[in-house]
């Protein structure tokens, strides 16, 4: 059951609560290389229209997956599908970092 009811009445998401601490812990992998790429980016001499138009590439794929992961988390091993997307998001924050790095 997703939904259960505590002692004084409040209303708890069993399985959110439970993945909570994992799912914020990954995130810590991803976090740096998505927050400073468009900042050194910027430093380095890339105009702001130029990554603007990057988050409107970046928007309807962003969607997608979302939607992909969706219909994947419903499958009987819904846990296959969250590795399968962080080891992808571990690669893709790898190499923003080098892209990063390499833009003169």
């Amino acid at each position: 059951m997703l939904l259960h009811q505590s002692d004084n009445g409040h209303l708890h998401f069993t399985r959110i609560l439970d993945n909570l601490p994992c799912e914020s812990s990954c995130r810590l992998g991803m976090l740096p290389a998505e927050q400073a790429a468009p900042l050194k980016l910027l430093e380095k001499g890339v105009s702001k229209e130029a990554l603007a138009g990057l988050v409107l590439l970046e928007f309807p794929c962003e969607l997608a997956s979302a939607v992909l992961a969706g219909r994947w988390a419903s499958s009987p091993t819904p846990f296959t599908p969250f590795m399968l997307g962080y080891k992808i998001r571990l690669v893709m924050a790898a190499a923003v970092t080098l892209v990063v790095s390499h833009v003169s």
